[in-house]
């Protein structure tokens, strides 16, 4: 596969496949054009809220379309995205903001099956103290108290806002880093491995080859995309234009009807 960048698949995509399945969550659904135009708009809007490329972006979600389009709209803008896993607590929290230098954090405050507005309640404020901005999906007022008072610096972006199909200054490239894993080992914190946008997006084409996911497959996403299996699974559907199916929070009788639904002929 030749080198290239996210936004760039994404635009071949949103062409050739404009109103197939791209993701089918829980309960919602969106195509490849709707994806693509999602991914613009809330680029857009980071970017008129002074996001630019090189920025980091600690992205705590779990499985959703939100997750998917948020991360999209980081490689259009050249913002590495910072995975953090949702079972995580305060101190993991704190530690991946801290270190990973972020500048913006995306979140569901009000996810019914994860308390992440208590969560970042109880992260110490050192570790917050870089932040420039919350994109908060869904009900966001649990969050205003906090922005308020404790955290007054930060700018809430509600995800969903109204469209905006403004111009992106200084969009990523295939060399920009595009997502940071963390991975165990033999220190007292959790590693931290940068990926680019292009040494992704290879590893999505080679594992799309060898597994022979294609634009007509339907890949069922059942481990979380913060880990490293679970956004490769991503990668081999993405490199491709197929379709992808997802919970955010797994449950075993729901996850056999859609594939039974779906047609699903892929997974890990």
């Amino acid at each position: 596969m030749q080198a290239m960048d996210f936004n760039t698949l994404l635009a071949r995509h949103a062409e050739a496949f404009a109103d197939k399945l791209a993701l089918q969550d829980q309960d919602r659904a969106i195509s490849w054009g709707q994806l693509a135009r999602e991914a613009q708009r809330l680029a857009a809007l980071m970017q008129q809220r002074g996001a630019r490329r090189g920025d980091r972006l600690a992205l705590w979600m779990p499985n959703c379309i939100e997750w998917l389009v948020t991360f999209l709209a980081c490689a259009r803008l050249g913002i590495t995205v910072v995975a953090v896993n949702t079972r995580f607590r305060e101190h993991e929290v704190g530690q991946l903001l801290q270190r990973g230098r972020c500048a913006w954090l995306a979140m569901w405050p009000a996810f019914k099956g994860l308390p992440f507005t208590e969560i970042l309640a109880s992260v110490d404020a050192a570790a917050l103290a870089n932040l420039k901005g919350i994109v908060g999906v869904g009900d966001c007022g649990q969050l205003a108290p906090m922005i308020g008072k404790r955290l007054p610096q930060l700018d809430l972006l509600p995800y969903g806002g109204e469209p905006d199909s403004g111009n992106i200054a200084d969009p990523g490239q295939e060399d920009d880093g595009a997502l940071v894993y963390t991975t165990s080992g033999t220190t007292s914190a959790p590693k931290l491995v940068l990926h680019r946008q292009a040494g992704l997006l290879s590893h999505g084409a080679i594992a799309a080859q060898a597994y022979g996911v294609e634009p007509d497959s339907v890949v069922l996403l059942a481990a979380p995309l913060c880990g490293a299996f679970g956004f490769s699974t991503l990668l081999s559907g993405l490199a491709v234009g197929a379709s992808f199916v997802s919970l955010p929070v797994f449950d075993a009788a729901l996850t056999v009807r859609q594939i039974q639904d779906l047609a699903v002929t892929h997974t890990f």
